[in-house]
């Protein structure tokens, strides 16, 4: 909505601000143009050998004009170390709210400094006719551009102004990237008759957190929407240095949650009559809202459809249990999920039964009306998804939400529905929503939640193997996968061939083996473990080399390399739902071999027992067994525990990387045989005479 008409139809005035020229008591961190020559001159950046370019500087500040603009400057510099840091920092693209002009942006310039072979700085500026749009959408215009002439050692500079009339939307500001950042600050400047809530997310500290009072001068428009000059203001600086990167690792909801970054929040503003309007509201406010919105708590409706469809469904069941999973089944079965995600219906019940598909929220509400409709009272739970980051619950903020799902307690046991994919039992929750907190929204005042769940990724491994004299191997494999396991591999059948996903499945190409057939069971069926069967031969598995042969035992999901490379970690490992491998090998030895040496028992643990690892090794006759587990036993593992995991991971990599050696059974030489005694009598000689 434009500025003014808000202050027209809300019948308020008294909102903000700002001059920008005498904003700052501070100077800028940098002045466009001046490149000191040994940023030109650095080749490498020795506190991050991986790095392929380094943020100089990145500075941006917001102000608001004479006509109450929201004004946001950004300036950034970079140090672009290989080829690799093109397509990341060479490369710009903004994405703006263009429908009325609700954003506009000017200013644009961008600036490639290099040596050249005298040592001198030569520049390549970017030209107009280098900046492309796109229309995202009818609302969206996205801006793009590529800084001239780059090549591995330049600096690049870029700036920019974008204007926004929404005036409550102020941009966030990120501190943190996947590259390392010498120096980045913020300013903002706003009236002190506006009040702003500012949540501050990352682990690095702050080197400048400062709030000034300042009186800033107005003339124009902006003096008479406050009725004087001189109003006073506060004036916030936020700064880091020498910032490291924090590049994608394992076991994460989602970089957001962990970059050093603050998202800056309109709380309320002053009213020309006196007193004040709040725009975040305390929680009580916000779960009354959302049950009184005719989107969210006004699309749990019994009509007459609705009921139909629950008595058909409910027909002859007495449980409430029974009632709840015949409903969830059919609603999972029969409304196909578009794939988007929303807290707020787009469709009212009537017209999602009648089109047969909907986003999770119209799938939510449609379920919690039949439901209702069987006498089973539920509730709709709004969450943020483990990939859009995690919620925080200072401020009742409506955007940090995405997703909606019910909530029903029957004797006491509380189950979490989500009917939008009919390859996942009832009792499967989605793991993108695992371990997240959520907001039930309930007459009386909702609460929050933490969304768990004790099903695993539980998967079963066997090798049933014969190792011939030659060194080839022959047998099966197979994997039976149950709960999360069986559910993922449901969902790979659907977009791949199954010999292919045998292949990836049991790394055959990489190994060396052939797979002669493959045989899936219970594919179709949901509650079922799935097993997955191949039978294989290898030439090149195991070697021989005359009277022995090498081999690695480990032919199942062996683990080749440690996860954990970075040497400190500041934030927790994420796992995102409990597991459970069991692997277990049976291996026949060729006849007129034997074991050298046996492999050692191993048992390994982090923490009492957050992970665990064991290994045993059976030998009978020519037959080894050999059975792994692999478990973790609480999905988020503290940050303090990361060097025991490093650890922990490494032990396993050493350990499957061992081989049995077999060695040729040396037949036994008998003794040779005696010579037969003979019995020999002194011979009488006759003398001469």
């Amino acid at each position: 909505m434009n500025f003014r008409r808000f202050l027209f139809f809300a019948g308020t005035i008294l909102v903000y601000s700002i001059l920008p020229s005498q904003v700052f008591s501070q100077d800028a961190p940098m002045k466009w143009g001046e490149i000191p020559k040994a940023d030109l001159e650095m080749k490498s950046f020795p506190q991050d050998t991986n790095a392929s370019a380094v943020i100089l500087c990145d500075y941006g500040n917001v102000t608001f004009d004479d006509e109450l603009t929201v004004v946001y400057q950004h300036q950034m510099r970079v140090k672009i170390l290989s080829v690799k840091g093109y397509d990341e920092w060479g490369r710009v693209s903004l994405n703006l709210r263009t429908e009325d002009h609700a954003q506009t942006i000017d200013d644009i310039a961008g600036v490639t400094y290099a040596l050249d072979q005298q040592g001198n700085i030569v520049k390549h500026e970017l030209q107009e006719s280098d900046i492309f749009t796109e229309h995202d959408d009818a609302n969206h215009t996205r801006y793009k551009f590529t800084l001239p002439s780059l090549s591995p050692g330049c600096v690049v500079e870029i700036r920019y102004t974008i204007k926004n009339q929404s005036w409550w939307n102020v941009p966030d500001w990120q501190f943190q990237f996947s590259e390392p950042v010498r120096w980045s600050e913020f300013r903002f400047c706003y009236p002190t008759s506006i009040s702003y809530a500012v949540l501050s997310h990352g682990y690095e500290r702050f080197m400048v957190n400062t709030t000034e009072k300042v009186v800033q001068f107005f003339h124009g428009s902006a003096s008479g929407y406050f009725g004087m000059d001189n109003v006073d203001c506060y004036q916030k600086r936020w700064a880091m240095q020498n910032v490291p990167a924090l590049r994608d690792e394992p076991y994460i909801t989602t970089m957001n949650d962990y970059y050093n970054r603050i998202e800056i929040q309109l709380a309320g503003y002053a009213l020309k009559t006196g007193g004040t309007k709040k725009v975040i509201s305390d929680w009580m406010l916000f779960n009354d809202d959302l049950l009184k919105d005719e989107h969210f708590g006004d699309c749990i409706d019994v009509t007459r459809r609705v009921r139909k469809q629950a008595e058909e469904l409910t027909t002859g069941l007495s449980t409430c249990e029974e009632k709840m999973t015949a409903i969830y089944n059919w609603v999972s079965q029969s409304i196909v999920w578009n794939h988007r995600n929303r807290i707020f219906a787009e469709q009212d019940v009537n017209d999602v039964l009648e089109s047969k598909k909907g986003s999770n929220a119209d799938i939510t509400f449609l379920l919690l009306s039949l439901l209702k409709s069987a006498g089973i009272e539920g509730d709709p739970v709004i969450l943020s998804t483990r990939d859009n980051g995690s919620v925080q619950d200072w401020y009742p903020i409506l955007s940090q939400f995405n997703y909606v799902l019910a909530k029903v307690a029957i004797n006491g046991q509380d189950y979490f529905l989500d009917a939008t994919n009919p390859s996942r039992p009832m009792e499967l929750i989605p793991t993108k929503i695992i371990n997240v907190k959520g907001f039930v929204v309930k007459k009386n005042g909702g609460v929050w939640v933490k969304i768990t769940s004790q099903k695993q990724y539980n998967n079963v491994s066997l090798a049933v193997l014969t190792l011939h004299e030659d060194g080839t191997l022959d047998g099966t494999m197979e994997d039976s996968y149950r709960e999360y396991a069986s559910l993922f591999m449901r969902q790979d059948l659907k977009d791949k061939k199954e010999m292919d996903i045998a292949k990836e499945t049991f790394n055959t190409e990489q190994q060396g083996i052939t797979i002669d057939s493959v045989h899936i069971a219970n594919k179709d069926s949901i509650n079922a473990p799935l097993t997955l069967k191949v039978w294989i031969n290898a030439q090149t598995y195991a070697q021989s080399a005359g009277d022995m042969i090498y081999i690695n035992p480990q032919i199942l999901h062996r683990m080749q390399e440690n996860s954990f490379k970075d040497r400190t970690r500041l934030f927790p490992i994420d796992y995102g739902y409990l597991r459970s491998n069991k692997i277990v090998v049976m291996l026949t030895i060729p006849n007129g071999f034997e074991l050298k040496e046996k492999l050692a028992d191993r048992m390994l643990y982090v923490g009492s027992d957050l992970l665990s690892y064991s290994r045993k090794v059976a030998v009978v006759g020519n037959r080894i067994q050999i059975t792994v587990k692999r478990e973790v036993h609480q999905i988020e593992i503290p940050e303090k525990y990361y060097a025991d995991l490093k650890n922990f991971y490494a032990s396993i990599v050493a350990a499957e990387a061992e081989q049995l050696v077999l060695t040729r059974i040396k037949p036994e030489v008998p003794p040779p045989a005696a010579a037969p005694s003979v019995e020999t009598k002194p011979v009488k000689t006759k003398g001469k005479k």
